[in-house]
């Protein structure tokens, strides 16, 4: 069988179709796959590494008035629509979902006028993109992530079905072990603190990481705290760097590809609240801390948020909250008391749902032999 992925912009748009391509691979070893994106992005840097072929094409994004930007976007939008077409036509899929933003608008497009592929979209957040909502309209299979769409947006749809997020599913069954023998060696040294702003880095949340570093010396904490790593973004990390050199105990990265080797070395998470990293949270039962960004659509990261917040999984602050030393003292309330650790990693583990790309695989299968 053949798929073609597409979606991209930030790791939320693609993380889910490369764990979705990873699982597939080990039910058909036969399985051929292809991920469309937009060159110079993200995704035409991450996609090579995973082993899956990359192609680009024409996509950007719409504003809501009139203007030049939105004129130059249809233009680029009939040309990437064609692409696309040659696209399907050379490769040959059986298969095409998407996952979100404006580059997979093309590509979907032409798939779903293409009653020879089978099609889907995979929305990871509790408020569903543009790009994702139009297309899904046409599409053979609506995904949902972490969080139930069906009473928001798909009330009347039979073929909507909430999977869960195929990054869980991954990570749970690659690094189970290491998760299990983490849980039981948390309690026998200092924690250590992963800080990490989402594929594009966030300047509040390094300004936090700093903040920590300077309370815990001048509170005299440095025994009790282990290991401090700060992921910057790639354009914060000159800046971020220098800091750095005055911390012995602080380890500063401009941008990591081994996430999952950090997640198992850490004990708390402070991050934004994308649904992929919830999803690596998740699997990896962290005790973590959420600043969602404000700077996103229909400010779901604030709602991503709000929703494990309410289950008592994650601690939360918004940015316009962050005052002083606000933050500081919940993050240095969770990393002071184990008990609060424990409660949150066991109300995540409670929120896992392990078989998301299980079950899009076992749809696509009752949809072909239709």
């Amino acid at each position: 069988m053949r798929y073609i992925l597409t979606g991209g912009g930030s790791g939320g748009h693609i993380y889910p179709l490369l764990s979705f391509a990873k699982m597939v691979q080990t039910l058909d070893a036969d399985a051929e796959f292809l991920f469309v994106g937009k060159k110079g992005k993200l995704e035409e840097k991450i996609v090579p590494k995973a082993g899956i072929p990359f192609k680009s094409l024409y996509a950007s994004g719409t504003k809501g008035k009139v203007s030049l930007e939105n004129i130059l976007a249809a233009g680029n939008l009939a040309i990437g629509y064609f692409q696309a077409q040659k696209i399907i036509k050379d490769f040959k899929p059986d298969f095409c979902i998407g996952a979100g933003g404006y580059v997979s608008v093309p590509l979907m497009l032409a798939a779903n006028n293409d009653p020879k592929v089978i099609t889907a979209v995979f929305e990871n957040d509790q408020f569903i993109g543009r790009a994702n909502l139009k297309l899904s309209q046409k599409s053979d299979f609506i995904f949902g992530g972490m969080f139930d769409l069906k009473a928001k947006y798909f009330k009347n749809k039979p073929n909507y079905l909430q999977v869960g997020h195929p990054r869980t599913e991954e990570l749970s069954q690659e690094f189970g072990v290491q998760i299990q023998n983490k849980a039981q060696r948390s309690q026998k040294h200092p924690p250590s603190i992963l800080f990490i702003g989402g594929s594009l880095g966030a300047e509040k949340i390094n300004e936090q990481a700093i903040a920590y570093c300077k309370y815990i010396i001048a509170s005299g904490y440095t025994s009790q705290i282990g290991e401090i790593v700060l992921i910057t973004g790639i354009r914060y990390y000159e800046q971020m760097r220098v800091e750095m050199e005055q911390y012995s105990f602080l380890k500063v990265i401009a941008y990591s590809d081994n996430l999952p080797n950090l997640y198992l070395a850490c004990d708390i998470l402070v991050s934004r609240a994308g649904a992929g990293v919830l999803a690596e949270a998740t699997a990896f039962e962290i005790p973590t801390l959420l600043i969602p960004s404000p700077n996103v659509t229909n400010n779901h990261q604030f709602h991503n948020a709000s929703y494990f917040a309410k289950y008592d999984a994650v601690q939360m602050m918004e940015e316009n909250d962050i005052d002083g030393e606000s933050f500081i003292a919940m993050l240095h309330e969770v990393v002071v008391s184990i008990p609060t650790q424990q409660r949150l990693s066991n109300n995540l583990k409670k929120l896992q749902m392990l078989n998301a790309s299980s079950k899009m695989y076992e749809q696509f299968m009752r949809k072909k032999m239709e």
